[in-house]
Formats: C-alpha cells, sequence, structure tokens
C-alpha cells in the first residue's frame, strides 16, 4: 500500500497488434495511461479502480506487484481522471 501522496498504477499500453489479427500497427505512441492500483492516505480525489492519465514526465518508480510491473508515482503528476461513457 503507497504511503502519503503516492498512487501505485499499471500503464495501460496500446495494444501492438490489429484487433483479431497478428499483424502489428505501424509506429504506437505511448499515451500515459494508467489504471489504478492502490492509493495512499492522503490522495484526495483519486480511488482505486479510476483510469487515469499522468504526466509523461513523473518520476515514476517501476516495482513488482503480484508479479506484474507497476508505477508508484505522486499524486501531482496525475493530470486527469479519464471518464468513459
Amino acid at each position: 500500500m503507497p504511503v502519503g501522496k503516492k498512487i501505485l498504477i499499471k500503464d495501460k499500453q496500446p495494444s501492438e497488434y490489429f484487433p483479431g489479427t497478428t499483424i502489428l500497427k505501424p509506429g504506437i505512441d505511448k499515451e500515459y495511461i494508467a489504471d489504478v492500483i492502490s492509493i495512499g492516505k492522503d490522495v484526495g480525489e483519486i480511488k482505486s479502480g479510476d483510469i487515469v492519465q499522468y504526466a509523461e514526465h513523473a518520476n515514476a518508480i517501476k516495482m513488482q506487484h503480484n508479479g506484474e510491473e507497476h508505477l508508484l508515482i505522486s499524486s501531482d503528476m496525475i493530470l486527469a481522471i479519464l471518464k468513459y461513457e
């Protein structure tokens, strides 16, 4: 569990392949969008389960959680909470 104003996120990488194929997409750009896994007790409006966009220059610390790579970042590096309807 993160402490203070830290947030544990799992980066959402865009698919490398066209849907239903093994054909690679050319020139995939990194989107800096992630699922929020856990938050520190001093984080305000962001909650676990949110999908967020974070700053490209976020000083992220790579961590292993449940055998997968996650990032630990400061909450002030979150630019937006994304809502999909």
